[in-house]
This record gives structure tokens, C-alpha cells and sequence, in this order.
């Protein structure tokens, strides 16, 4: 069976979300230095063990998508909800950073709501259930 458009789209949002994981851990460990010696709160260890995380956990849907998992859908939900979770509770409690929070809210309403609907289509439910004919 062809992939449909709404597995590509969410193959792309946990590759976004690898990438985005990755550059942070990246940049995190590389100047831990310099974070030392500016970032009191909430701390380096904060930071790079949120982002080895995240990326751990983006690398994990992108092997159980690829593998066509059964419970990939709702693990993609949870997985979702938990970032937007985890996203809000950094940014308003632990950083005090000047955001433009419309766009970021605007943003992340999008992002959800393209992830959901992607992950509830009958062809995503199809697609991800079924084996190929060699797996059987």
C-alpha cells in the first residue's frame, strides 16, 4: 500500500521534532561552559537532560512509526500532549524570556491539531495496522 499524505506529514513533524531535539542537545553540551557561567536558572543539567530526552523519545516514533507499531497513534497523541505540556511549563515558568506568546499559542493550537487529525484518518489508522505481505 502507497503511504498516504497524512503518514508523510507526520513522519516530517517527528523528524522536525528530532532535528529540533538534536540541535539543542548539540548546542546545550557544546557551550555547557558558557551556560555555567549566565544561566542560573533553570541550569545546564536542566536543559541538556530535556533535550536528550526529547531526542530520545523523537528517535524512538521515528523507529515505531517506520515499523508500523499498533499503538503508534496513540503513543504520537500522548507524545503531543506531553511536548505541549512540557513546552508551556518551560517557557512560562522557568524561562521569563519576552516571547511573542500569540504566535507561539497560534503555533502550537496548528501543530496539534495537524498531528491529530494526521494520526485520525482512517488511511493513517489503515496504513499503520497493516503488515506488508513479507512481515506476515
Amino acid at each position: 500500500m502507497k503511504r498516504p499524505l497524512s503518514v508523510t506529514i507526520i513522519y516530517w513533524l517527528v523528524i522536525l521534532l528530532t532535528v529540533w531535539s538534536g540541535l539543542r542537545l548539540l548546542t546545550f553540551y557544546l557551550w555547557q561552559d558558557t551556560l555555567v557561567e549566565f544561566i542560573k536558572r533553570p541550569g545546564p543539567f536542566y536543559l541538556i537532560s530535556s533535550a536528550g530526552f526529547w531526542f530520545i523519545i523523537s528517535l524512538f516514533l521515528i523507529w515505531s512509526t517506520w515499523t508500523r507499531k499498533r499503538w503508534i497513534r496513540y503513543v504520537l497523541i500522548g507524545t503531543g500532549t506531553a511536548l505541549t505540556i512540557w513546552f508551556w511549563f518551560d517557557k512560562l515558568l522557568l524561562q521569563h524570556s519576552q516571547v511573542n506568546l500569540f504566535f507561539l499559542v497560534l503555533l502550537n493550537v496548528f501543530l496539534l491539531i495537524l498531528l491529530s487529525v494526521c494520526v485520525l484518518l482512517p488511511n493513517t489508522k489503515i496504513y499503520l495496522t497493516q503488515r506488508e505481505a513479507h512481515d506476515r
